[in-house]
């Protein structure tokens, strides 16, 4: 749902844009169903100021990078509390 509205916001300002992620370990509460304030949000759900940037990737970068993402995710001696994205 993060990744998916800063898709959303940034096309919404004009951006050509493929997809979005963001790192798992910066979500740091689940929402209950129904109506989200900007206080849950900042609060509770993304309490850390991170702006939202466009780069542009050539495509044969995307998938070593995130495969390496995940390889320290789940390697325990890389571990220090992160989540895959």
């Amino acid at each position: 749902m993060v990744a998916e509205s800063f898709l959303t916001t940034m096309r919404s300002e004009g951006h050509e844009v493929d997809f979005a992620i963001h790192n798992a370990g910066g979500v740091r509460c689940s929402l209950n169903p129904g109506p989200v304030s900007k206080a849950d949000i900042a609060g509770k759900l993304l309490p850390f100021a991170v702006p939202i940037g466009v780069y542009k990737l050539k495509g044969k970068y995307i998938k070593p990078t995130l495969e390496g993402a995940i390889d320290n995710a789940l390697d325990p001696k890389h571990r220090n509390r992160e989540f895959p994205i």
